[in-house]
């Protein structure tokens, strides 16, 4: 994992992570499943929606604000607003990932009274490049909020943003 980054996650304990994570609410704009051609390549641009990638096959690189990260099994990308990224594959193994795409807001309640926070005013616990532990668990979450994607209707979408708040906050 890059330098920066194990700094900044240094900087949050599990527990301040998911103290922050469970004051977001969140709204899903975009779930789904994507298997790479062998020469997909998207240039450099401004991410315009906060997103999480988790890469389930192949390989590839990002290029997160000129820095260079290996987009391979296992490894979970948190892309905010704004972030300069670059995505190419493997031509030989070809990505396929899984992706999350979001807004949210921060609201909570604090003794007795109501704080609201929006995303300008808040920044996303996460960002750029993490490897996860439970690569396994996640896909089953991505494949489960994909699935569910599909499907249309209030009591689905009250599925789905149970699924991610019950699932958000991975160890």
């Amino acid at each position: 994992m890059n330098k920066r980054r194990e700094r900044t996650m240094n900087m949050l304990t599990p527990g301040e992570l998911a103290s922050r994570l469970n004051k977001l609410v969140i709204s899903i704009l975009m779930v789904g499943h994507q298997k790479c051609e062998p020469h997909w390549y998207h240039k450099p641009r401004e991410i315009r929606h906060h997103s999480i990638w988790l890469v389930v096959k192949g390989k590839g690189t990002f290029t997160i604000g000129g820095t260079h990260y290996p987009a391979e099994p296992g490894k979970l990308f948190c892309f905010a607003p704004g972030m300069k990224v670059e995505r190419k594959t493997d031509p030989e193994q070809p990505l396929e990932y899984y992706f999350l795409r979001f807004h949210y807001t921060e609201c909570y309640e604090e003794k007795e009274q109501w704080i609201y926070r929006s995303a300008a005013e808040t920044g996303f616990p996460l960002e750029g490049m993490y490897t996860v532990t439970n690569a396994p668990q996640l896909i089953y979450l991505f494949e489960q909020m994909d699935t569910l994607w599909k499907r249309r209707g209030h009591m689905t979408a009250m599925r789905r943003n149970i699924l991610l708040c019950m699932n958000f906050c991975w160890p």
